[in-house]
């Protein structure tokens, strides 16, 4: 099957928008190049599947993961444990997934690339790689640990392009530029990123031929072709998924809108894009229940994970309070000599003490409490 374009992409996103603020529970490395995150809040659970290249979407299939934990899921366990996510969109309007995850202060991003052969990025909030499903090297950029994330070069003409009518001003441009002896279907994918389903289909909603040379193609015909895909834009916000079927009932295709090359061909409507990704990924009616779980062993687990919480703010507060420890003694003198201040004087005030140790950070006294706060 045909991987994601990113047209479809950006509609996917869309769908999952309801998932932000939801708690990541488990993340699965299900089997390679496929991986689940479970997420839930409040009397509700989600679980989103990513096939590298070929699908990211909310699933009712939990396909179950391969035995032996992987380092690479343990870490990224690790990192996200905690946190809810924050956002999901696109990085330059391209086939490049990015999710933000928060837990207070903490900022983790999952950058998952969907295309080439596929990769899936953990990194910091300064886009530094902590993990890295595969370790590449490009001429022009690193995916390895340590290194700044950065995504491959924009594409020409991007969806946001599209939208604010930029395109007709740069494809005229571009076309000033190039062989006229060039395909229309191929001057227009390499240019326009939305996917070439979407491309040929634009130009066949035109009565053109997708294989015409660029010196055949009339401007008012091209411009007609633009306008069919700027409206391919709303599928972003109102996708018609569809999958079509070959005389023996195979999938032969999906789509997020009916496409004219296969209007002979039997079809059937989806209610949304994760339900089409979930059958052309598994089957029909795809789903899975989650495994039965032994009620005694599920308590035992969320008891065992509730203390592993406890120990790990007692820790917090010991190294805290060792610090903290730490302080007073490096500064006992001084901190002798404040106190002594202090008691000689009958009324003293926060004034009296700043003009007495000006080189100290005194910010407060409460002589009801007798206390003095010293910033260290």
């Amino acid at each position: 099957m045909r991987e994601l374009s990113t047209l479809e992409i950006a509609a996917v996103i869309e769908e999952l928008k309801n998932v932000k603020g939801m708690f990541v529970d488990k993340f699965y490395l299900v089997s390679e190049d496929e991986f689940r995150l479970k997420l839930s809040r409040a009397g509700e659970k989600v679980n989103i599947s990513c096939k590298l290249c070929y699908s990211f979407n909310k699933t009712n299939y939990l396909k179950s993961a391969d035995n032996a934990k992987s380092t690479f899921e343990s870490a990224v366990r690790k990192r996200l444990n905690g946190t809810h996510i924050e956002d999901i969109s696109q990085i330059n309007d391209d086939r490049i997934i990015k999710i933000k995850f928060a837990k207070g202060e903490i900022e983790k991003y999952i950058i998952i690339e969907m295309f080439a052969k596929g990769n899936i990025i953990v990194a910091d909030k300064d886009f530094k790689i902590e993990l890295a499903y595969k370790q590449h090297e490009f001429k022009d950029r690193k995916v390895r640990v340590n290194e700044i994330y950065v995504p491959p070069e924009k594409a020409k003409i991007t969806i946001t392009d599209a939208m604010e009518s930029q395109m007709p001003r740069m494809l005229i441009d571009l076309l000033s530029k190039v062989d006229k002896s060039q395909k229309l279907i191929k001057f227009l994918n390499s240019n326009v990123n939305i996917g070439l389903p979407y491309i040929e289909d634009s130009i066949l909603e035109c009565n053109a031929d997708p294989n015409s040379k660029l010196s055949d193609i009339n401007e008012s015909t091209l411009s007609d072709i633009l306008d069919k895909i700027h409206l391919k834009l709303n599928l972003i916000a109102k996708p018609n998924p569809v999958i079509y079927f070959d005389p023996e009932s195979n999938i032969v295709d999906f789509a997020i809108c009916q496409l004219i090359k296969y209007k002979d061909m039997k079809s059937e409507a989806k209610s949304s894009i994760s339900e089409m990704l979930d059958e052309v990924n598994y089957g029909k009616g795809a789903e899975q229940p989650a495994p039965q779980v032994n009620g005694k062993a599920e308590e035992a687990e969320a008891s065992v994970k509730k203390q592993l919480e406890i120990i790990e703010s007692m820790k917090e507060r010991v190294e805290y309070d060792r610090q903290a420890g730490k302080k007073i003694f490096e500064n006992m003198a001084v901190l002798n000599e404040v106190l002594e201040f202090a008691l000689s004087q009958r009324h003293i005030t926060l004034d009296d003490l700043k003009s007495k140790f000006p080189y100290l950070n005194i910010t407060g006294i409460d002589l009801k409490e007798k206390t003095i706060t010293v910033d260290l």
